[in-house]
């Protein structure tokens, strides 16, 4: 007498194999990756950021009302560039929106990269 596996024991070996092989092949979804996020010690970032925008033409926004903050940690760190972007951003905001292009640019190129 020969002993044959039944159906059922048939399906139920190929859905072991079926899930062993895609557990394997990574289909059961995506890995989760750690990402890491390390701030900038240049205290001019935020600021560079702004004027980059501004000197591609986008106008001035709700941004505004953190400048003084912004200012404030500047001029902690280097008070002749904090007083630089300070006269710089009140200018952009006084002038024309035409001229702010310009002015942005030139005060990108005025600020150097506070080193540590």
């Amino acid at each position: 007498m020969q002993c044959r596996p039944s159906r059922w024991n048939c399906v139920t070996i190929s859905s072991i194999l079926g899930w062993l092989i895609c557990f394997q092949s990574g289909c059961l979804g995506p890995s989760i990756e750690k990402i890491s996020v390390h701030p900038s010690n240049d205290p001019l970032e935020e600021p560079r950021t702004y004027l980059r925008r501004y000197a591609n033409g986008e106008p001035m926004g709700s941004e505004v009302t953190s400048f003084e903050e912004m200012l404030k940690i500047v001029r902690e760190a280097d008070p002749t560039n904090g007083e630089l972007l300070a006269r710089g951003l009140d200018s952009i905001q006084k002038s024309e929106p035409r001229r702010r292009a310009e002015i942005a640019k030139e005060l990108l190129r005025k600020l150097p990269p506070i080193q540590d």
